[in-house]
């Protein structure tokens, strides 16, 4: 292997994607890790987030799976028993009310989170920030 295309350490070489992976790129070149940090050091949160949100287009597991979806093989697929779950939390922010209260209301009626626990403002906020829900997956 040769050293960093950059600087020219040998120590701690990174193979760096020239045209970056999910846009199909497959060359690279060899960079230390201090010259990758810098390659990527505003652009990785955005490949990350791009690389996200085409696996959520594509209706790929990408973490774990979103309320309303279970992961097999690799993919999404509807999980039908909690997109009733999400459906009931869309129309309850449609009518403008409150995080907190559409939370206080699936407790309430015993529903479970994607993970076995309650729900809260939070996991409410999660839900209706997800684009996959926004894309028309669900709703």
């Amino acid at each position: 292997m040769s050293g960093c295309f950059e600087c020219g350490s040998a120590d701690n070489i990174q193979q760096h994607h020239v045209v970056p992976q999910i846009k199909g790129g497959s060359k690279t070149v060899p960079l230390c890790e201090r010259c990758h940090g810098l390659v990527h050091d505003v652009s990785i949160k955005s490949l990350t987030a791009e690389a996200i949100a085409l696996k959520k287009q594509q209706r790929l597991a990408y973490n774990h799976p979103p309320l309303g979806f279970d992961a097999v093989d690799g993919r999404l697929v509807e999980n039908e028993r909690e997109q009733k779950i999400v459906r009931i939390i869309f129309a309850m922010r449609r009518r403008n009310l409150s995080l907190h209260k559409i939370a206080e209301y699936c407790n309430a009626r015993r529903f479970v989170g994607k993970q076995g626990g309650a729900f809260y403002a939070s996991t409410i906020k999660n839900i209706v920030d997800n684009s996959i829900y926004r894309a028309g997956e669900v709703l």
